[in-house]
């Protein structure tokens, strides 16, 4: 699956040894875009790459994941990734091409466009003087692409949102969501499910008889607290998914909430973890408080 996906076990924005631009070692099957010998990211089942349109001149990120065994799992990558293509906005990473490898259909490659890094690798090697205020532009950021996304023709719940899954494009100080390999449209309701996998920032609302897109907001409360304490949350549960899973389904907060210390950063995660009949939609939050007060900017 993509390095931006919630079965990578790590990721980095190291380019690798041979960071060559003058090879170009894969060609796409109509040879629009070529892929050079410089990693972005890597992860369990995937590695992206610093690759190149050669008909409108931009850097792409090629991802090529690993020789897949689960047919079910291809099909849906695929689907979702297609599904991706159709999206347009400013702060949803752009999917340009997906097809499957010439020497496997196992074998996935997906083209989007260039990315420094995701959120996690651009806030540890970074260091925010004033970390509320990254916080809002980021927040509005993501909350604008949520919108865009519940409130489609045919709406979409993105459905794993998290530190990892969203990127940077760090010239621009702009924030993208992406990888909708867990992604589907929706009715308003769906059919409580965990077959999207178990990621430490999912709703306990996902294992009810059925869910809105109020989950993505319960999952942007808790990315804020990962940004905010750069801590794995449920640490106590020792990578044990199950034990992850029974937590979140009986509504146990992870005890990285302790360590917030802004009251009003605090007082922002609540509302996005709070009871699915009391959590406000993404219009709502856009309109919070917290997130209108005016930024602050630090002079030279």
């Amino acid at each position: 699956m993509p390095a931006w996906s919630s079965s990578s076990s790590s990721s980095s924005s190291e380019s690798s040894d041979t960071d060559d631009y003058s090879v170009v070692v894969e060609h796409c099957p109509r040879g629009r875009y070529v892929r050079y010998n410089s990693t972005i990211a890597k992860g369990a089942t995937e590695t992206v790459y610093k690759g190149f349109d050669k008909l409108s001149g931009k850097e792409i990120a090629w991802c090529k994941t690993t020789e897949l065994t689960d047919d079910e799992l291809i099909h849906k990558l695929y689907t979702c990734t297609l599904l991706q293509q159709s999206l347009d906005h400013e702060n949803v990473i752009k999917c340009y091409k997906c097809w499957r490898d010439r020497s496997s259909a196992k074998i996935l490659n997906i083209i989007t466009e260039s990315f420094t890094s995701d959120l996690r690798d651009y806030i540890d090697k970074h260091t925010l003087v004033h970390i509320s205020t990254a916080i809002k532009i980021w927040c509005r950021q993501i909350l604008n692409a949520l919108y865009y996304l519940h409130n489609r023709t045919i709406p979409m719940i993105h459905h794993d949102v998290k530190i990892d899954n969203i990127f940077v494009i760090g010239e621009l100080g702009m924030v993208k969501l992406g990888y909708f390999g867990h992604a589907f449209p929706f009715r308003r309701v769906r059919r409580g499910t965990c077959d999207a996998g178990i990621s430490e920032t999912m709703a306990p609302d996902v294992f009810e008889q059925d869910y809105t897109e109020k989950i993505d907001v319960y999952s942007l409360g808790m990315t804020v607290l990962q940004i905010v304490t750069k801590e794995k949350l449920y640490s106590v549960c020792n990578d044990n998914t199950e034990m992850v899973c029974e937590m979140i389904k009986n509504c146990k907060l992870p005890a990285a909430l302790n360590d917030v210390r802004d009251l009003y950063i605090r007082r922002f995660i609540d509302k996005c973890i709070s009871p699915v009949s009391e959590r406000p939609a993404t219009i709502e939050l856009l309109k919070d408080g917290f997130l209108a007060n005016g930024t602050m900017f630090l002079k030279d």
